[in-house]
């Protein structure tokens, strides 16, 4: 299933844009979301990164039963909405896919993108495209970001 799920996603994602609106925000003061969105600087650490600020995905199992700070775990169905930008739900990706939020093309391998108890793959199973899951759901050639 989870090849599939990254398989079909990278096709998707060829085909479609998550990119939000350029005044996404402009007019509200910063919120979580507005910052998620913002370009990150790999060099500078983010809170993302940071256990202290950001709570790991729950349940100890995939699919998670709630998301980090970033909404990286985070339940959806299919067509619901749930996962805010610049999330996407992988049911949305791919019919096989586990109900969780997840990115795609948005994150590095080892610069602790995708906040606590997630991690950026980009793997032969993922079709070599990046991908922040949470670690419960990684598929056996990635490795957790510690």
């Amino acid at each position: 299933m989870k090849n599939a799920l990254f398989f079909a996603a990278a096709l998707v994602i060829g085909c479609s844009s998550s990119t939000p609106p350029a005044d996404a925000g402009a007019d509200a003061a910063p919120t979580d979301a507005a910052t998620e969105a913002a370009p990150k600087d790999a060099a500078a650490p983010t809170d993302a990164g940071d256990a202290g600020t950001c709570a790991p995905p729950q349940g100890a199992s995939c699919p998670t039963t709630g998301g980090n700070c970033l909404h990286i775990g985070q339940p959806c169905t299919k067509g619901g909405g749930q996962c805010p930008q610049p999330t996407a739900c992988d049911i949305d990706l791919d019919p096989t896919g586990v109900g969780i939020c997840i990115t795609y093309f948005s994150c590095k391998p080892n610069m602790h993108e995708c906040g606590a108890g997630a991690t950026c793959c980009q793997t032969a199973m993922t079709s070599n495209t990046p991908v922040c899951l949470p670690n419960q759901c990684l598929p056996s050639d990635c490795t957790a970001e510690p």
